[in-house]
């Protein structure tokens, strides 16, 4: 799932980029919520399980692309630190929910940077052993 999530940041990273473009880049859209809401999607890949894309409701750009392992797909944070670095932990939005962790993935010379946001699969476990319920891609304009 490293590839995958690599190969949408290099995507996210480009302007101009609609997110149906996204969306098709990684599988059918099954439900559209309008602009304010995400474009529902069944992966083509059989790695990924469900995704969302986020979008701008002004210009119809990607903002968060949610993408959630497939049930027989181990994602590990080990994994992701392998992959992008160092993480920052960001904690749990509330005492019973998994922490979340971010990793700064940012290809040079782009218009626009990614974090990936991974969120753990069971609250207060060790980050260091952890699984990965799912990772949310976020697009940022480069300052």
């Amino acid at each position: 799932m490293i590839h995958e999530i690599q190969e949408l940041i290099r995507m996210l990273s480009t302007a101009p980029l609609g997110a149906d473009e996204v969306a098709r880049r990684i599988g059918s859209v099954i439900e559209d919520n309008g602009p304010t809401g995400g474009l529902r999607i069944r992966p083509s890949n059989q790695r990924l399980g469900a995704a969302i894309v986020f979008r701008d409701a002004a210009t119809g750009a990607p903002t968060l692309v949610r993408l959630e392992p497939a049930v027989d797909q181990h994602l590990t944070v080990a994994a992701l630190r392998d992959a992008f670095g160092p993480y920052q932990n960001l904690g749990a939005s509330r005492f019973e929910e998994p922490a979340e962790l971010l990793f700064r993935a940012e290809p040079r010379s782009t218009p626009y940077t990614a974090v990936v946001i991974a969120r753990l699969d069971q609250p207060g476990v060790d980050p260091a052993i952890a699984g990965v319920a799912s990772v949310t891609l976020r697009r940022d304009p480069r300052l």
